[in-house]
C-alpha cells in the first residue's frame, strides 16, 4: 500500500494578523511551530508530508498563501488528508477565561468528505495531555475544511487553545506544549489510516521499547513497573515544561498513592511504564496517571 500523503496546514501568514495573545505573539508562530512537530510525528510513522503556508521553522518570514492557493496546491499534490493548525481568540480587550482545545469540520456536510471521523479521533487524543477544556468537534465555514473541493479524504482545521488566556498562551509558546499537541494530533491520523502509531522514543529505542544507556544512565523498559524512591510530581507531558497534575487529575488508583493531596505520588508507589521520553539528557516516563521524571539532572528517581 503507497503511503498517505498529509497536507500540514500553517494557517495566516508572518505578516498577517491571524491572531495574537496580548503581549504580542502571533498566531503563525504557534502554527509553524506545531506544524514542524506533527511533520516529524507524521514521518516517523511512515507518512508523506506536503507544507502548506511555511517552508521551514522560520516562522517569520512566509507569506500568507489565500484561501484558494492553498486548496489548489493539496488537489495539485493529491493528498490524502489535511490538519489546518490555527490558535483561537475571545476577540476581548483583554485577558479572559476563554480556554479549550477544538476540532472543525466543514459546516456544510455535503463538503465534509470522512472529516467527522477523522475530526472525532484527533479530538480525542487532543484532550488527553495538557488539562484543558475539551470544546469537541465543531463545524464552520473553513476553507481548509472542504474536503470535497481538495479531494481528500477529511480535512480539519485545529484550535489548540485561546491566545487571549494567559495560561494557555503561555503553553503555546513552547515546544512542549506544541510537541504534545502535534503527536497527539499524529495519533489521532495513524487511528484514522490504521496505522501503527511509533512513539517519539521509539525511533532511537531498541526493539524492546527500552531507553539505551547513556553516560551511565539507568535503562527502562516499556510494559514494566519501577518504584518511586522519592514523592514524584505527575506532569501533563515529558518535561518541566508541562504543568503539574493537581490530586482529581490523577487515575483513581494515583489518587491512592497521594497521601498529602498535592498531586505528587508518594515515594514507595510503583508504577507500570507506559512511555519513555529522553528529553535534553533526562528520562521521562509515561504511567497511568501522567509524566514523571525517572531520571533528571543526574539522579534517578525511580528504579
Amino acid at each position: 500500500m503507497s503511503k498517505k500523503i498529509i497536507a500540514i496546514d500553517a494557517g495566516h501568514g508572518s505578516n498577517t494578523a491571524g491572531k495574537r495573545t496580548f503581549d504580542g505573539y502571533r498566531e503563525h508562530w504557534i502554527n509553524v511551530r506545531c506544524s514542524y512537530f506533527f511533520e516529524r510525528a507524521l514521518k516517523r510513522c511512515g507518512f508523506k508530508t506536503l507544507r502548506i503556508g511555511w517552508d521551514d521553522t522560520n516562522a517569520k518570514d512566509d507569506p500568507d498563501p489565500s484561501i484558494t492557493s492553498r486548496q489548489n496546491a493539496v488537489r495539485a499534490a493529491g493528498v490524502d488528508a489535511v490538519v489546518s493548525w490555527h490558535a483561537n481568540h475571545s476577540g476581548g480587550k483583554d485577558w479572559d477565561s476563554a480556554a479549550g482545545v477544538e476540532t472543525f469540520i466543514h459546516s456544510v456536510s455535503s463538503k465534509r468528505g470522512d472529516s467527522e471521523r477523522l475530526a472525532k479521533l484527533v479530538q480525542a487524543e487532543l484532550v488527553k495531555g495538557t488539562a484543558q477544556k475539551n470544546r469537541g468537534v465543531k463545524t464552520g465555514n473553513f476553507g481548509m475544511c472542504n474536503a470535497v473541493y481538495m479531494k481528500v479524504d477529511a480535512a480539519v482545521l485545529l484550535e489548540i487553545g485561546f491566545m487571549s488566556n494567559k495560561l494557555e498562551s503561555g503553553y503555546m509558546k513552547t515546544d512542549a506544549f506544541c510537541r504534545e499537541q502535534a503527536e497527539d494530533a499524529c495519533r489521532g491520523l495513524c487511528a484514522y489510516y490504521n496505522v501503527k502509531y511509533i512513539p517519539e522514543s521509539s525511533s532511537t529505542s531498541s526493539t524492546t521499547s527500552e531507553m539505551p544507556k547513556e553516560d551511565g544512565n539507568p535503562s527502562y523498559v516499556t510494559g514494566k513497573t519501577y518504584t518511586l524512591q522519592v514523592e514524584l510530581k505527575v506532569r501533563t507531558g515529558p518535561g518541566t515544561d508541562y504543568p503539574a497534575k493537581k490530586h482529581d487529575q490523577l487515575t483513581s488508583d494515583g489518587a491512592k498513592h497521594d497521601a498529602d493531596g498535592d498531586g505528587a505520588l508518594d515515594k514507595g508507589t510503583v508504577i507500570t511504564c507506559q512511555e519513555i521520553r529522553n528529553v535534553d539528557g533526562d528520562i521521562w516516563i509515561r504511567c497511568p496517571s501522567g509524566w514523571v521524571a525517572a531520571f533528571y539532572s543526574g539522579n534517578a528517581f525511580i528504579k
